[in-house]
């Protein structure tokens, strides 16, 4: 479902019954809830993809040299579904570069840069130890 029709869905109160009495749901928060699970899946459809991705390295220079690509390419369906979903709340003026540098400025990024720089910490320690071995 498309953000403008996610806001359109939420005019008005959420009235949930129950054992207590009513409870009222704000719009905001049903929309809220909504965005959130849905950026949710979008984030686990990603990692599910990059995780096929990983798998199909078959060693781990071939891992290195495409892990930023693959990362890219990965990424593809999260930048589709934003721009459809700004394109459905008549912002048109958002491509996929401003998308991009619109999440690296708020971090977006971090955690992938942060797995990144300790994979390749350890397989740098573990190369190190290796040569220092075979050096013996």
């Amino acid at each position: 479902m498309m953000v403008k029709d996610m806001v359109q869905k939420y005019q008005d109160d959420i009235k949930l019954h129950g054992e207590v009495g009513d409870i009222l749901i704000a719009p905001e928060m049903g929309l809220y809830n909504e965005l959130r699970y849905k950026y949710y899946q979008i984030a686990l459809k990603v990692k599910e993809s990059y995780i096929q991705t990983w798998n199909g390295y078959d060693n781990y220079g071939s891992m290195v040299k495409q892990m930023d690509d693959d990362f890219e390419s990965c990424m593809e369906y999260a930048y589709e579904e934003i721009g459809n979903d700004l394109i459905s709340m008549g912002i048109y003026d958002m491509d996929k570069k401003a998308i991009v540098d619109y999440a690296s400025e708020f971090g977006i990024f971090n955690n992938y840069l942060d797995i990144k720089d300790e994979f390749l910490q350890t397989l740098g320690a573990i190369q190190q130890e290796l040569n220092n071995k075979v050096a013996v």
